[in-house]
């Protein structure tokens, strides 16, 4: 019971405040349900399925915030890199530390992601490549070559492993020299590891 003079008898008015307010939420986040016609279907990507108030745009690509964390990081150790120009180092030099602070971010699992980055994307990352390359003052492979250097030695690797889960993918043609293609209905599988490691692997001249 609340006592009257003191502290608890505001109580009970501060409990019916509670509840309207409560009662305000749930019937607020309803209306807004139903204004943004959310339909609750799990793995469901048709864009009527999302609510317009997200503001989803399609446009974006899986792979943005990625790229963009991987350029914001190798721009921030091209600080060092010039560092050690100005420092007078040797070409040699600049080229370990290039490989082990830089090239090492940008190729993190480059097999998994690259494919599906969109032309922005890949054009970001070449630019890092080309800024350490005029710092160096030496060629450095482009991030396309090394996509490509990765993903045939991870193929053959897996070919060389016949209790690899993905070992059962690459089948080899009757010709017994080249590889059945694997059959994709999207782009983004198409752009994926294991198709394009089939591609490449027929690419290259036995």
């Amino acid at each position: 019971m609340a006592r009257r003079g003191g502290v608890f008898h505001k109580l009970p008015a501060r409990r019916e405040k509670e509840r309207r307010t409560a009662a305000d939420e749930r019937q607020t986040s309803a209306s807004l349900r139903k204004q943004c016609g959310l339909r609750m279907r799990w793995g469901s990507r048709r864009a009527a399925d999302w609510p317009a108030c997200w503001n989803v745009r399609e446009e974006i690509s899986p792979t943005d915030f990625l790229t963009s964390s991987l350029v914001k990081k190798a721009h921030q150790r091209l600080f060092f890199l010039r560092t050690l120009k100005k420092n007078q180092l040797s070409a040699d030099i600049l080229g370990n530390f290039y490989r082990c602070a830089i090239e090492s971010i940008l190729t993190n699992c480059i097999s998994a992601w690259y494919g599906n980055c969109t032309v922005t994307d890949r054009k970001a990352l070449q630019r890092v490549v080309k800024t350490a390359q005029r710092i160096i003052g030496t060629p450095i492979p482009a991030i396309e070559d090394v996509h490509k250097k990765r993903c045939l030695r991870r193929a053959r690797n897996i070919l060389k492993d016949s209790s690899h889960p993905a070992n059962k993918l690459f089948q080899l043609l009757p010709s017994r020299r080249r590889y059945r293609s694997l059959r994709t209905k999207t782009s983004r599988f198409r752009n994926s590891f294991f198709p394009t490691a089939v591609t490449l692997l027929n690419s290259v001249p036995r």
